[in-house]
């Protein structure tokens, strides 16, 4: 009678030991898919970030370039006041005429 007991407490042992085997390559399989899903993103990843560094640094170098273009229109335009006896136009100056002053101008004409 104990013998039977203990061959049946083995037995559930053995079912639960199986079990848990089972579960844990079906966890281990889920792991790899995982890791794999992960490896596909980031070597997805690695191209997008690449450009977008690439566009920073384009986007870096456009707004320098156009702040020195700005900074040496109003530069030039600035230029008439080294020379007072000189006439600069507004748009020398980079000011542009305000609309009554234009309208003025006009009936003046």
């Amino acid at each position: 009678m104990e013998l039977t007991a203990t061959t049946t407490q083995l037995r559930e042992v053995q079912s639960v030991n199986l079990g848990l085997e089972n579960n844990k390559k079906t966890l281990q399989s889920e792991i790899d898919m995982l890791k794999q899903e992960g490896q596909r993103l980031n070597d997805k990843n690695t191209p997008i970030s690449s450009q977008l560094a690439s566009t920073a640094v384009s986007l870096d170098t456009l707004t320098k370039e156009l702040l020195m273009q700005l900074s040496k229109q109003k530069l030039l335009g600035l230029t008439h006041l080294l020379k007072p006896s000189k006439e600069v136009s507004d748009e020398e100056e980079g000011v542009p005429l305000a609309p009554a002053i234009a309208v003025r101008d006009a009936a003046l004409a």
